[in-house]
């Protein structure tokens, strides 16, 4: 198996906002930010988002029930070796399957930013290199769509905000953004399939 190395999971500041520009998101500050709050990009459309409940059946879409800090947790916890054996029995990768229809599911890329993140966030070369969040869910702004009203939602960067909590970082800088297209109905990629609303 071939390995991404470091670098290629650093982008430049520049790349990340022409990246999240196409979705119609702006920039509007970077703030620290308690990650233990911040939820998963709420997908109306998606199946497998309904599986992340409470026991009492409540929808729970925080970022710890992901399936980013659940396979991050795995790789702290029980090794590279183990999670290369056993990663089609996580959720990460029936995630990968369902989004993308990759049954090769990108462990490679979980592993090098587990292994990065140990270095420190935001350090020298990734020092902009932040996860972008939403005060208000996109499916809301962009679809008007009902959906919870989460403090902050991942639009960006759910791997490092998974690892991060995984490894035990409670609080850290993120690019706060917002949406410039408000109410259009409309998104680049699957983002659109997962929230526009069926007729």
């Amino acid at each position: 198996m071939e390995w991404i190395s470091e670098t290629c999971c650093c982008r430049s500041q520049e790349e990340i906002m022409d990246n999240i520009e196409r979705y119609g998101i702006k920039k509007k500050e970077v703030k620290e930010i308690d990650l233990a709050e911040t939820c998963m990009q709420f997908a109306p459309n998606s199946k497998m988002l309904y599986s992340f409940c409470t026991m009492d059946g409540k929808l729970d879409t925080r970022m710890i029930n992901s399936p980013h800090y659940e396979i991050s947790k795995l790789y702290f916890e029980k090794g590279r070796e183990w999670l290369i054996k056993n990663y089609k029995s996580t959720d990460y990768y029936k995630m990968c399957v369902e989004f993308f229809g990759k049954k090769d599911a990108p462990i490679k890329k979980v592993i090098t930013l587990c292994e990065s993140i140990k270095k420190g966030y935001l350090r020298k070369g990734y020092s902009e290199e932040y996860p972008t969040i939403l005060e208000k869910p996109f499916a809301f702004t962009r679809y008007n769509r009902i959906v919870p009203m989460v403090k902050y939602e991942v639009f960006a960067g759910h791997h490092r905000v998974g690892v991060m909590l995984a490894f035990g970082i409670k609080k850290a800088k993120v690019m706060i953004g917002e949406d410039s297209k408000p109410s259009s109905c409309y998104s680049e990629g699957k983002i659109h399939k997962l929230c526009v609303e069926k007729k």
